[in-house]
Formats: C-alpha cells, sequence, structure tokens
C-alpha cells in the first residue's frame, strides 16, 4: 500500500496535459514474439473498474498495444494476487516498456471510502480503510478548499502514490534498468474527455531540455 508516507500529503506536484504520442509504438523485442507473429502489447494499464474505458483515449496507442488491469481504485498492493500477476505477465512475459497507473475524477470508490467497523471485516473494507484514513488527514490538511478541489487534488496525489510505489518494486525497477521501462501517473476527466499526467514539481519532463 503507498498510504504509509503522511509526506505524501504535502508533495509539490503538478498537473499537464498528456500529449497525444506520449508513448512511442514498441522499441524493442516483446519477449513472446518467438512464439506468436501477432503484434504484443508494450504497456500495462492500470485503471479503475467504475472509470468509463474512455480513459484509454488520454493517449493515441491502439487498444491492442495495451494490456488492461482494472481494479478498485485503482488500488495496488503487494498482497493482491491479481495485482503481482498482471505485473509479473506484463513485464516477464509481454516486455511492456511502459505501465500507466489512470485514475479518473469523480472516483466513488475514492469519494467514499469504507469507514464503519462491519464494513473494514470485509474484502472491501479492509481496501477502503487506508484511503479512508488518508482522506481524513487530507481534509485536515486542506480545511478551507471546496469539496471538488479537494477531491481532485486527492485523485492526483493517489495515483502519483500508485505510481511511485509501483516505481519502488524490485519487478519494475529491473526492467527500467534493463529496457528503461517507464512508469506514468494520469488521472482521467471524462466530462472534459481528456487526461492529464501528475507529475513531482521539479520532475523532468519529457520534452524538456
Amino acid at each position: 500500500m503507498p498510504f504509509s508516507s503522511p509526506s505524501l500529503l504535502s508533495t509539490p506536484y503538478t498537473t499537464l496535459p498528456i500529449p497525444r504520442n506520449l508513448i512511442p509504438p514498441r522499441q524493442s523485442p516483446s519477449p513472446s514474439t518467438t512464439t506468436t507473429t501477432s503484434p504484443t502489447p508494450h504497456i500495462l494499464w492500470i485503471g479503475c473498474t467504475t472509470t468509463p474505458t474512455t480513459d484509454t483515449n488520454a493517449v493515441t496507442n491502439p487498444r491492442a498495444s495495451m494490456f488492461i488491469h482494472r481494479n478498485l481504485g485503482p488500488l495496488l498492493s503487494a498482497t493482491d494476487l491479481s495485482t503481482q500477476s498482471a505485473l509479473e505477465w506484463s513485464l516477464n512475459l509481454l516486455g511492456v516498456e511502459h505501465i500507466v497507473v489512470c485514475g479518473h475524477y469523480g472516483c466513488s470508490f475514492l469519494s467514499t471510502p469504507s469507514t464503519s467497523t462491519e464494513e473494514q471485516t470485509t474484502s472491501w473494507g479492509v481496501w477502503g480503510k487506508d484511503i479512508a484514513a488518508f482522506h481524513a488527514e487530507h481534509a485536515r490538511l486542506r480545511k478551507g478548499m471546496g469539496k471538488e478541489e479537494e477531491e481532485k487534488r486527492f485523485e492526483e496525489l493517489y495515483v502519483l502514490a500508485e505510481a511511485e510505489w509501483l516505481g519502488r518494486q524490485e519487478m519494475v525497477r529491473k526492467a527500467v534498468v534493463e529496457r528503461g521501462l517507464r512508469v506514468w501517473a494520469f488521472v482521467w476527466d471524462e466530462e472534459r474527455g481528456e487526461g492529464v499526467r501528475v507529475v513531482r514539481t521539479g520532475e523532468k519532463v519529457d520534452g524538456e531540455v
């Protein structure tokens, strides 16, 4: 879980437009090309189960170039078999070159986290209790901020935390070293039909010198 550090809430960051051609076509052969002639995905797209599937329109890459994995949130965890299986399949078999963690504004799972004792004994509650604690601390620090603005900021921080957590995982770090894997944090805005990229302040942005 990426919510263990309270300092995350004060992380300086910015949101940027997503260039439609941000992610190029596959740059290196897939490990599985020796067993199939079909094109293999080179993007692992981690999205939320409650978002419209239009979130992949944030980039121009065809769906066939993506291995799409969805979870509530999209919540990632080292103990979640589904997440770990998707990572292992994508990194080791498909040899993906990009991982996109894409949340969305207005996420019902993030805006209504589980807080009751009874709910926290269920699978849903176990997942949601960390988000509930994160929500409470975020609300305390962001007093005076409008509800819509607060929820947007929460979603942006949340997706940034997920992407940075992924970047610390051993199999991801290995792929970064071996083939230059990139991990991206996106938030999709369904009303506007476009997404934004979330980056830490000071991080070098593609296209900058």
